[in-house]
């Protein structure tokens, strides 16, 4: 492979990203035609999702960091409808 096709993306999706502050970070179109390529279709899809699924755990992290872990209903529908309350507090929490 020629170093100028990595420069070149690299200038593209820096470009494409400009400032960008979190997700979702775009790659080029010819970046993401080349993973497919080398990976396959199921490596790219798997590599395109780990950032979805960090972001998912960062926030389940934080929730219960901030609210509690463990749920203080014994039974599985109030469980249910504690940690639905405990997700609509921290989105008061977080858009104060």
């Amino acid at each position: 492979m020629d170093i100028g096709v990595i420069r070149s993306w690299n200038k593209e999706i820096r470009n494409m990203n400009e400032g960008k502050v979190g997700a979702p970070f775009e790659y080029s179109h010819s970046y993401i035609h080349f993973l497919i390529k080398k990976l396959g279709y199921e490596g790219w899809k798997q590599l395109k999702y780990v950032g979805r699924r960090r972001i998912a755990e960062i926030v389940f992290s934080s929730i219960k960091r901030v609210l509690g872990e463990n749920p203080l209903s014994k039974k599985f529908k109030g469980q249910k409808v504690e940690a639905g309350l405990k997700v609509m507090l921290y989105n008061k929490f977080i858009s104060l």
